[in-house]
C-alpha cells in the first residue's frame, strides 16, 4: 500500500470543534483531503482551543503566538480584519501572530517530509510562507486567495507582501474569477509565470438539503412568512443595514415580510438599534451564529436568502460566500448584491436574483418580486439546488489535490 504524500494546511480561521459555530471550510476541505494526503492543520491558538486536536481524522496544531493565553484573540471569534477594526491595539499581535507562525511552521518542517503546504489567505499565511529562505530544499506551497486578503491590501507596502507571495508561490488558487482578475491584473507577470486556478468552496449536501424543512420553524421563533433570511457577520462589507431599510420600504412593508438575522459582529449593537429606528419590531430576528446542523435547519426553513454585500472603504469585498452554496443545497434561491465573485455562483434569473449593491429600494422590489410568485421560488430553489450537488466537499477537494499535484511536477520538471 502507497503511503500518501504529507500536506500540510496554515490557515487563521478554524473552529474549536464540530458544534463551533465559526466558518468550518478549511476544516471540511483539509477532510476531503484526507483521502489523497497526510494532512496537519496549522492554526492560531485561542483561549478556548486545545494545542492538539482533532477533526474529521486530521490533525490539528494550534500554536501560540502572545506571552499570556488570553491576549490570543486577534483571530478567533469572527474576521481578524473585523477585530483589528473593533479594538486598534490588537494591531500590536499581528507581528507576534506572524512570528507564532513561522517558528511554528519551522518546527513541523524539520519533524516531517510535507510535499507541500497550503497557505490560506495570501496575508499572513501567504506571506509568512514566503519568508522562508530560498532555495532547492524549500517546501513548495500554493498561495490561496479568499478575498480580504487581496481586496483589503492596497497600499504600497501590503502590495510588495502580496507580490513577493505570489511570486514565491508554486501555484496560486482564487476563490472566484473575480478574485483571479484582480490578482492578474495587479501582478501581471507573477501570475503569468505561474499555475493558477479558481476553486470555489464546498457543501455538504446531506447536512443542508430541503428534507430539513420545518413550516413551523417561524412560528417557533416569533416570525411570520414570508422569511427572509441573513446569515454572515455583522461588518460593513455585509451591508445588512441595507436590508433593514428595505424591510421597512414599501413594498416589503405592505407584504409584513419577516427579516432572521444569524450572526454576530461589530456591527451587532448599530444595527439593533436601526430596527428601532425603522419600527420594524418583531419582524426582525436576531439570532447567535450555530453550529452546521442547526444552520441547515434555518436556512431550509427560510423562503429566500437575502446577501445585501457592498464594496467596504477599505476595498474590502466578498470572494464567493459560502452561505450561497449552503441555500443552494437547500434549494432556497438568494437575493444578492453583484459584488465581488457573487455573479459566479448567481445565475441572474434563474437561481437567485442580483441587485445594486448599497440600493434599498432595489433590494425591496427585488425581494418582493420574487416572494409575491412562489412558482419562481420554487423553480430557482430546484434549479439552485442542482448547481449545489455538483459542488460537493470531495469534488472540490478533488480539484484541489490535482492542481496541487501539476503545480509540483511543473515546478520539478522547471528545475
Amino acid at each position: 500500500m502507497d503511503l500518501k504524500p504529507n500536506l500540510l494546511i496554515t490557515t487563521s480561521t478554524l473552529p474549536n470543534g464540530p458544534h463551533d459555530p465559526e466558518p468550518r471550510f478549511i476544516a471540511d476541505l483539509a477532510a476531503g483531503l484526507g483521502r489523497h494526503f497526510e494532512v496537519c492543520v496549522l492554526a492560531p491558538r485561542n483561549p478556548g482551543a486545545r494545542p492538539i486536536d482533532a477533526f474529521a481524522g486530521v490533525e490539528i496544531r494550534r500554536y501560540a503566538y502572545a506571552p499570556v493565553r488570553s491576549w490570543e484573540t486577534l483571530t478567533y471569534p469572527g474576521a481578524s480584519l473585523d477585530r483589528l477594526r473593533q479594538r486598534r491595539v490588537r494591531w500590536g499581535l499581528v507581528p507576534l501572530l506572524a512570528a507564532g507562525l513561522y517558528r511554528e511552521m519551522r518546527r513541523l518542517l524539520a519533524e516531517r517530509n510535507f510535499a507541500c503546504i497550503h497557505a490560506h489567505w495570501l496575508v499572513p499565511q501567504g506571506a509568512v510562507q514566503a519568508l522562508a529562505p530560498s532555495g532547492r530544499s524549500q517546501t513548495p506551497y500554493i498561495a490561496i486567495a479568499h478575498g480580504a486578503d487581496v481586496h483589503a491590501m492596497n497600499g504600497v507596502f501590503a502590495t510588495e507582501i502580496l507580490r513577493r507571495t505570489v511570486r514565491r508561490a508554486s501555484g496560486v488558487v482564487s476563490a472566484s474569477h473575480r478574485l483571479s482578475e484582480t490578482l492578474r491584473a495587479r501582478f501581471p507577470a507573477e501570475m503569468a509565470a505561474r499555475p493558477t486556478a479558481v476553486i470555489g468552496t464546498g457543501v455538504d449536501t446531506e447536512r443542508f438539503s430541503p428534507s430539513l424543512r420545518t413550516e413551523d420553524w417561524p412560528a417557533a421563533h416569533g416570525v411570520s412568512r414570508p422569511v427572509i433570511l441573513y446569515v454572515g457577520r455583522l461588518s460593513e462589507k455585509k451591508g445588512v443595514e441595507f436590508l433593514l431599510t428595505a424591510l421597512a420600504a414599501e413594498p416589503l412593508r405592505s407584504m409584513k415580510a419577516s427579516l432572521v438575522i444569524i450572526g454576530r459582529g461589530p456591527l451587532d449593537e448599530r444595527l439593533q438599534r436601526l430596527r428601532g429606528e425603522l419600527e420594524l419590531g418583531s419582524r426582525v430576528c436576531f439570532l447567535p451564529p450555530c453550529d452546521h446542523a442547526a444552520l441547515g435547519q434555518h436556512i431550509a426553513a427560510a423562503d429566500v436568502l437575502c446577501l445585501p454585500s457592498v464594496v467596504a472603504s477599505d476595498g474590502d469585498q466578498e470572494g464567493r460566500p459560502t452561505v450561497l452554496v449552503e441555500a443552494a443545497a437547500c434549494g432556497i434561491p438568494a437575493v444578492a448584491s453583484d459584488v465581488g465573485g457573487v455573479r459566479e455562483w448567481i445565475d441572474h434569473g434563474r437561481n437567485g436574483v442580483l441587485v445594486p449593491p448599497a440600493d434599498p429600494s432595489a433590494l425591496a422590489e427585488a425581494l418582493a418580486g420574487l416572494l409575491r410568485q412562489p412558482e419562481n421560488v420554487r423553480r430557482m430553489g430546484e434549479a439552485a439546488r442542482q448547481k449545489a450537488l455538483q459542488t460537493s466537499w470531495s469534488a472540490v477537494a478533488d480539484r484541489y489535490a490535482e492542481f496541487t499535484q501539476q503545480a509540483l511536477a511543473r515546478q520539478e520538471n522547471n528545475r
